[in-house]
C-alpha cells in the first residue's frame, strides 16, 4: 500500500494540521508508504487558466502539474484533509482538483461517454466544520458536502470506494471532543 495525502489548511496549528499528523503518525506505525501534498506550501499556481488550456489541447500537461500527477499515480490510495469553508473545500483545493485531475489523466472519454483513469483501491476524507452536526445531518446539506469529493471528484475519476468523516464544530468543542475525532482518525487510518 502507498498512500498519498492531499492536505489543505494554511495554519500548521490548526485542528487539521493534528488530524494530518495523526494520520502520518499512524501510516509510520504501519510501515507504510506516504507522501504528503501540502497545498498551501506546495501548490503555487491555483487557477487553470488560459496557459493551461494551451498545453492540456497540445495532449501534454503543465510541467507544475506533473509531479504532483505522479504523486497521485504513485499512490494506491488517498487521502483528503481540508475544512469546509462555505459548504465546500477551499478553493486551494479546487483549483488543485481543475489542474491536476485533468482530462486524460484522471478522466478520459469514448463513444459511451466518461472513462475514469485512476485506477485507486480507495479514497479517505477528512473534513472539519464549524457548524454544528444538526445543521448538516438529515438534510440535503450532508450531501453538499460529501459528494463534490466522493463523487464528484474520485468517483468520476476511478477510485473505487470512498469513506467520509466529517468532524463538526471544531472551534468551538471540548478539547476532549476533539481527542475523540483524532480517536476516529486513528482508526480510520488503520483500517484504511
Amino acid at each position: 500500500m502507498r498512500v498519498t495525502i492531499i492536505y489543505a489548511h494554511p495554519n500548521p496549528d490548526s485542528f487539521n494540521s493534528a488530524i494530518l499528523q495523526t494520520t502520518i503518525k499512524v501510516l509510520k506505525e504501519r510501515n507504510v508508504d506516504y507522501r504528503v501534498i501540502d497545498l498551501y506550501k506546495d501548490f503555487k499556481k491555483v487557477v487553470l487558466d488560459g496557459d493551461d488550456f494551451e498545453i492540456l489541447q497540445k495532449g501534454e500537461n503543465p510541467e507544475d502539474v506533473i509531479k504532483f500527477q505522479n504523486d497521485i499515480l504513485w499512490a494506491t490510495k488517498l487521502i483528503f484533509i481540508y475544512p469546509v469553508w462555505w459548504w465546500q473545500f477551499p478553493a486551494i483545493l479546487k483549483g488543485f482538483v481543475d489542474r491536476v485531475f485533468s482530462y486524460g489523466f484522471a478522466y478520459s472519454t469514448d463513444e459511451n461517454g466518461i472513462v475514469p483513469l485512476l485506477k485507486h483501491e480507495k479514497g479517505l476524507v477528512f473534513m472539519t466544520t464549524g457548524g454544528p452536526r444538526e445543521e448538516y445531518e438529515g438534510s440535503v446539506r450532508l450531501d453538499v458536502l460529501k459528494l463534490p469529493i466522493t463523487e464528484g471528484v474520485m468517483g468520476f475519476c476511478g477510485v473505487k470506494k470512498c469513506e467520509t468523516h466529517i468532524f463538526y464544530s471544531v472551534p468551538t468543542v471540548s478539547d476532549e471532543i476533539r481527542k475523540n475525532y483524532l480517536k476516529i482518525v486513528e482508526e480510520a487510518v488503520k483500517k484504511f
